[in-house]
């Protein structure tokens, strides 16, 4: 059995996903699932459908951990991968209880994490604070507790304690774009042009595509350039597509055409 789980695995790390998930079913199969013959048993059907939820979209997903979940109780992964699956169906009031069983029983930081991004979405800001609170209490690491609670201080207009927490996060994890631009809005909001110019020009660095930043870079170029300094040109691409190009001192900056 663990061997097999150990295939599945390496099946979906290698993102060969049609084979780890004909591989759970056969196993599931050949187990006889729905009549499992001891405990073990059990646990080792409930991890096949957890690892097949992996393997499938969200909603064939948010069934196969229903079943893992039935067929072995209170387990946290379980719990954290229906959650994940409920937030991306965007049933957020299912994501909460299931992160919310969690923390009753095994509390994890992730639990608390993912609670706090749904509480902080829905604009309940204390009960977020709590959550990214209690969750960097477990995990000093946890790079989205700080980028977390650094958007909380910034909607309460605390904005160097906002740039504290994104300093720390952009130091755990220095190749996340969002980080960066949540810092260039603080900065830019302090009148740190300079700075903001340059945590905007590294989101571009490391998305290249990302419009809100090239917007947000832009503007903040023409803020600090001379007057007629930079030049635009409009024009229709062979896919139909209407863009403007804005020549700036650092390059091109190509953006839809807003209609």
């Amino acid at each position: 059995m663990e061997n097999c789980l150990q295939n599945i695995d390496n099946l979906i790390k290698e993102g060969k996903f049609q084979e780890a998930f004909e591989l759970c079913n056969k196993e599931l199969q050949r187990v006889d699932a729905n009549e499992p013959d001891s405990l073990q048993t059990s646990k080792y059907i409930a991890a096949l459908y957890y690892a097949m939820s992996k393997c499938v979209e969200p909603k064939v997903a948010l069934q196969c951990m229903d079943l893992a979940i039935h067929f072995v109780g209170n387990n946290s992964d379980y719990y954290l991968q229906r959650g994940q699956i409920k937030q991306a169906l965007e049933d957020y009031q299912g994501a909460l209880e299931d992160y919310s069983i969690i923390i009753e029983h095994e509390p994890r930081f992730e639990a608390f994490g993912f609670r706090g991004g749904i509480y902080l979405n829905a604009g309940n800001l204390e009960e977020a604070l709590n959550d990214y609170n209690k969750a960097l209490e477990m995990n000093p690491n946890y790079g989205g507790g700080y980028v977390g609670r650094g958007r909380i201080k910034y909607a309460k207009n605390d904005l160097e304690g906002a740039i504290k927490d994104f300093d720390i996060a952009i130091k755990l994890y220095p190749d996340y774009p969002v980080t960066y631009g949540f810092r260039g809005n603080a900065k830019a909001d302090l009148n740190d042009f300079e700075g903001a110019l340059a945590d905007f020009r590294k989101v571009l660095e490391l998305n290249p595509e990302d419009i809100g930043a090239k917007k947000a870079f832009l503007n903040l170029k023409i803020h600090l350039a001379a007057e007629g300094s930079i030049s635009t040109i409009t024009f229709t691409k062979k896919d139909g597509t209407q863009v403007q190009q804005f020549m700036t001192d650092e390059g091109i900056i190509e953006l839809p055409l807003e209609k």
